[in-house]
């Protein structure tokens, strides 16, 4: 999707929203949007009314943490990124970004033990950085 795309699905949602304000996954998408447009405050915003919608959201939490990832909120993008694997530990994703911001801060273990398990659960770039980064 482009520039366009996203902002007239983001038009799209907003309108949703004002018809159906209950709708978590009418936040959760314009969330999507407004990442996308770089709109990241917005969609820290979109994506908290869809948690405080709906709070066992996996996928709603990921996508906050890589928000707050984005914005150099390290502790808020843990928090999230763990709620996110509390909820559904089958998706790889949430290890491999707490990889990721391990990693910058200078914590290899704790790097190495989320992308060895991102690895176990299929995610083949995280294999890949594990034995690159990590044997």
């Amino acid at each position: 999707m482009d520039y366009k795309n996203y902002k007239l699905a983001s038009e799209y949602f907003t309108q949703s929203i004002g018809e159906f304000s209950m709708d978590y996954e009418a936040f959760y998408n314009r969330g999507i949007c407004n990442f996308m447009l770089g709109n990241i405050d917005k969609a820290l915003n979109d994506y908290d009314k869809a948690i405080e919608l709906n709070p066992n959201n996996a996928n709603s939490y990921y996508l906050r943490g890589s928000a707050r990832q984005k914005k150099n909120d390290n502790y808020g993008a843990i928090f999230d990124f763990e709620k996110s694997i509390k909820l559904n530990p089958n998706n790889s994703d949430p290890f491999m970004k707490l990889a990721i911001v391990y990693g910058k801060q200078g914590e290899k273990y704790k790097s190495c033990q989320f992308m060895k398990k991102a690895c176990e659960l299929g995610d083949y770039d995280a294999c890949q950085g594990y034995n690159k980064f990590c044997n």
